[in-house]
């Protein structure tokens, strides 16, 4: 019986001194979700902006009749435009959190 007791009280002490660190852990967690739910929409939409904007610059070079050796080189100096801007938003994202 005294046992009971005291596993009573044992456990209400420790809720009581947990339930700020449990109610932070939610609220972080809530504002993981919350980061996670804007990126995963902003990167999808951005990776659909660039992959309409390549096909796109890819068909512009091909009505420009252009050679073959110039679309690949403009083509890998796109590629490496969009690597550098990767980069450097990756870095912005490290840096200064999520860029909204």
């Amino acid at each position: 019986m005294e046992r009971d007791v005291l596993k009573k009280e044992m456990s209400k002490l420790l809720d009581e001194k947990f339930a700020p660190v449990f109610s932070e852990i939610a609220n972080l967690k809530s504002k993981v979700e919350s980061m996670e739910e804007t990126l995963e929409q902003k990167t999808y939409a951005s990776l659909k902006m660039v992959a309409e904007d390549h096909l796109s610059l890819t068909k512009k070079l091909d009505e420009a009749g252009l050679t073959a050796s110039g679309k690949v080189r403009l083509l890998v100096q796109i590629n490496n435009l969009e690597s550098d801007l990767k980069k450097a938003k990756e870095e912005l994202l490290r840096a200064d959190g999520p860029v909204i």
